[in-house]
């Protein structure tokens, strides 16, 4: 059975509305909100004389490396404003993204349509990955890039032509190391 694309984006904006209505149940704050959030703040004011991460030892602010899924956070937060839910919904894009590369690199691995789309609505709706969401956590997006960077690279052995190969495999490599500077949990997801 084909099912097309717009079929999944249709359930994934059914399934962002709901989590959108009921992503305010968790307390207002989660100790991974505020500090994933703090480590943005401090990639865009790293000379900053305090935070939540200091590291006394040291006398200076703990930095990371993984800088972009913070940044995410950082932002979100500051567009969402006084709400704090900014970094809630970045977090559930992240999911919606990572439900999303799912989905087409089971169908480039030729699985079955009606079971590529079942599997990942059960990722997206996993309770744990769904939590990570809520919780305002940038793993979405880690998973996100790590499943599109093996993506493009199923991608890349089923094309002819030698430049859409090679291509992919760069964009392969540009996921994966996407992925790395988001968050270091990336490091354990390709294996």
């Amino acid at each position: 059975m084909k099912i097309h694309p717009w079929i999944w984006f249709l359930l994934v904006v059914i399934v962002f509305l709901i989590q959108l209505l009921t992503l305010d149940v968790l307390p207002q704050l989660q100790q991974d909100e505020v500090q994933i959030t703090e480590y943005g703040r401090l990639a865009l004011d790293p000379l900053s004389e305090w935070s939540v991460t200091w590291l006394i030892s040291e006398e200076k602010p703990l930095l990371l490396w993984s800088y972009l899924g913070p940044l995410i956070s950082e932002l979100s937060f500051q567009v969402g404003g006084a709400s704090g839910m900014g970094p809630r919904i970045a977090s559930l894009l992240g999911g919606m993204f990572a439900g999303t590369m799912m989905f087409f690199w089971l169908r480039t691995r030729k699985t079955p349509e009606l079971i590529a789309l079942g599997l990942s609505l059960a990722f997206l709706l996993d309770p744990l990955f769904e939590l990570t969401q809520r919780m305002g956590r940038v793993d979405g997006w880690v998973f996100g890039f790590c499943i599109a960077s093996c993506w493009f690279l199923r991608r890349s052995l089923n094309k002819q032509k030698k430049i859409n190969s090679v291509l992919y495999i760069l964009g392969a490599g540009f996921c994966a190391i996407t992925a790395s500077f988001i968050w270091p949990s990336a490091i354990l997801l390709f294996p």
